[in-house]
């Protein structure tokens, strides 16, 4: 084990930290960077916990004890998450959130003007996944169920039982087959939907107008919206996740650093160097990453919001 004692220093953009997806046994530490207008980057203090996704405006995050905490903005409830400690997956999304409960239901918070929290009834989801004003979940059995804001065709999942894994974007969903292909549906008005034909995907995600996969071989592609360059990915083969966010795109390599390209007028992209991370989610404008931290660090930060000294102890 090292000492890690890291100090950055950001003269114009605004840094802050948060976190992702961890295994209990380890203790994770939240990191974020961008956009912070509404707090969405002012992360909790504490190291318990183990899953954190980031929405438009706000985050959440599902500690060890199965309990959930958000941050941010909440006009519309998006961090009124709900008490118990049974939840085992979240995903925020544009105005609130959806969670996987330990027994297979599903909870849902946040705007309802659309029915987002109408959450479809049964105990077999695996699977959940929040756009802009919709869901996505996936059942035990291989099918998919979308509610909410349907005004792009965003909640017409398309039928079978041969599902894997799905990925909601701000107004298309995408669902990757057992056979490796990805399907979507939605809004194409920039080519989101426009999945590749071929039967080598491994893993995916959907952005604000575009859509990340990694392929076997653990490179990556992009199609959709290039605006902000979000479709110029990162080369090479080791790469092992994937976060697409409003304008730009993440992705974890083996080695456990982040490659980030696309948009950055907020510092999106600035999540320090020289850190170990184990997970990645991109937002509307902020980006959250998680890392260990074993041994003793101190981060310091000077951005728009002011400087913040954060201390991190020993495990």
């Amino acid at each position: 084990m090292r000492n890690v004692r890291i100090i950055i220093l950001a003269l114009a953009s605004m840094f802050v930290f948060t976190h992702w997806v961890c295994e209990p046994a380890y203790a994770y530490y939240i990191v974020a960077s961008g956009w912070n207008e509404y707090g969405q980057c002012d992360v909790p203090s504490g190291n318990d916990y183990t899953a954190v996704s980031a929405g438009g405006n706000h985050s959440v995050a599902l500690k060890s004890d199965g309990s959930l905490e958000a941050w941010g903005w909440n006009d519309y409830g998006q961090c009124d998450v709900p008490a118990g400690n049974d939840y085992v997956a979240v995903s925020a999304g544009g105005g609130g959130g959806i969670a996987l409960k330990r027994d297979g239901s599903l909870a849902a918070w946040g705007y309802n003007g659309d029915g987002q929290r109408d959450v479809p009834e049964g105990c077999d989801f695996v699977d959940i996944s929040a756009g802009l004003s919709f869901n996505l979940a996936l059942r035990s059995d291989g099918s998919l169920v979308g509610w909410g804001l349907n005004d792009e065709g965003q909640t017409n999942v398309p039928a079978g039982n041969d599902w894997v894994s799905i990925a909601a974007g701000d107004i298309h969903g995408l669902a990757l087959r057992s056979d490796d292909r990805v399907a979507a549906w939605g809004s194409n008005l920039n080519g989101q939907c426009n999945a590749p034909g071929e039967d080598y995907i491994a893993a995916i995600s959907g952005g604000g107008a575009f859509s990340l996969a990694i392929w076997r071989d653990g490179s990556l592609c992009a199609w959709g919206s290039n605006w902000h360059g979000e479709c110029y990915v990162a080369l090479g083969h080791d790469f092992v996740d994937i976060s697409a966010g409003g304008g730009f795109g993440l992705a974890l390599r083996s080695d456990g650093s982040v490659a980030r390209w696309g948009a950055n007028y907020h510092g999106q992209l600035n999540l320090p160097a020289g850190i170990e991370y184990t997970a990645i989610s991109a937002g509307g404008a902020h980006s959250l990453a998680l890392t260990p931290v074993p041994e003793p660090a101190t981060i310091l930060l000077l951005g728009l919001g002011g400087l913040s000294l954060l201390r991190k102890r020993r495990v």
